[in-house]
């Protein structure tokens, strides 16, 4: 059986017998190196996505190359035998436009890319400069030079935010690779210090995260062989706090103050989310007796229990609490129940 057969016969089994895409509707295909490269479409990819239609499903590209835009990606597609339309290509460019735009309208860009890449920024209405930007974007630049290195590394280490297009280190090729933009981070990162936002697949900035810190569910699954307290469709709830356990605040004993501290519902899906992945150990048991509208609440009122303990509030005390959201709220209560006099809540939203 020839490769490009035993592929797709494999793509067919995994859809067929395997059911873990039986909800999924849409597959989201990586280009260079995953379904062509350079010019040759790599055996199977195209037979794939054919039994990707013929299952009743559908997919997009999305490719993290922003030296392309929609046109050139297409141009290529079809001289390989696989046309598409142009709402069938998502580029990394597309989403930092989109984050421009949505969260920083208005704003100067410096940005390194190529024709390609400016043109759509053009096309957007950014706000492009030569000098002194708001912002700097690093593209995948392939007219990269010294003085746009040196320019934006100035403008950079002076203040500007920095944004970058996509992670990648290298751009997969025929005979090999070719550095990326990810190479690029690396030596703005030794050269000033600092690490940009960075867009693209598979960063959070990409996908708007599923929200909900507060978290209430039923064990679907735990790892293989575990052998500990929880039980396959018992109810917890779950500590939304992500640490790195390297730095020195979690290497103290202190997570929730994690450098480089993420989130249940604001880094990864929350509780919003049909499910969720969290290791046991942030697992939190219930007891059977507790309503669920009661349960929900344990976060938050674990987190408002603890900062009254640690500020010790006084009978007479005036009290500013800055967030107005659950926790403020359980804090403001407490503050009032042990005897503080005036309590002022700022909430921005």
């Amino acid at each position: 059986m020839s490769r490009k057969l035993d592929f797709e016969r494999k793509c067919v089994e995994t859809l067929a017998e395997k059911n873990i895409f039986e909800k999924t509707k849409y597959f989201i295909v990586d280009m260079d190196g995953t379904f062509y490269l350079d010019g040759n479409i790599i055996p199977g990819a195209d037979g794939f996505l054919k039994k990707v239609r013929e299952s009743g499903r559908d997919f997009y590209f999305f490719t993290n190359n922003s030296s392309n835009n929609v046109g050139s990606c297409r141009d290529k597609l079809a001289k390989m035998g696989f046309p598409v339309d142009e709402k069938r290509v998502i580029i990394s460019s597309h989403v930092t436009i989109d984050f421009l735009k949505r969260h920083r309208p208005g704003k100067s860009v410096y940005l390194l890319g190529n024709e390609r890449l400016t043109g759509d920024f053009e096309a957007a209405g950014i706000n492009l400069v030569k000098k002194d930007p708001d912002i700097v974007v690093l593209g995948f630049d392939t007219t990269l030079t010294y003085q746009k290195l040196w320019d934006a590394a100035k403008y950079i280490a002076n203040g500007a935010e920095y944004i970058a297009t996509h992670p990648d280190l290298n751009c997969p090729t025929a005979d090999g690779f070719m550095p990326d933009t990810g190479s690029m981070i690396e030596l703005f990162a030794a050269s000033t210090g600092k690490r940009p936002l960075v867009m693209g697949k598979h960063m959070t900035a990409t996908v708007p995260t599923v929200l909900c810190h507060e978290i209430l569910g039923t064990i679907e699954s735990l790892p293989e062989g575990y052998d500990g307290k929880f039980k396959l469709g018992q109810r917890v709830l779950m500590n939304p706090i992500i640490s790195c356990g390297k730095c020195a605040a979690c290497q103290r004993g202190l997570p929730w103050v994690c450098e480089n501290l993420k989130l249940l519902g604001i880094h990864v899906d929350g509780g919003f989310a049909e499910y969720t992945k969290v290791g046991v150990d942030k697992l939190v048991a219930l007891d059977e007796d507790i309503p669920d509208e009661v349960a929900i609440l344990g976060e938050p009122f674990a987190v408002g229990q603890h900062v009254m303990v640690n500020s010790q509030v006084q009978k007479g005390d005036k009290i500013f609490i800055s967030g107005g959201a659950t926790v403020g709220l359980y804090i403001a209560v407490f503050a009032k129940a042990a005897g503080a006099g005036r309590v002022i809540i700022s909430e921005i939203n």
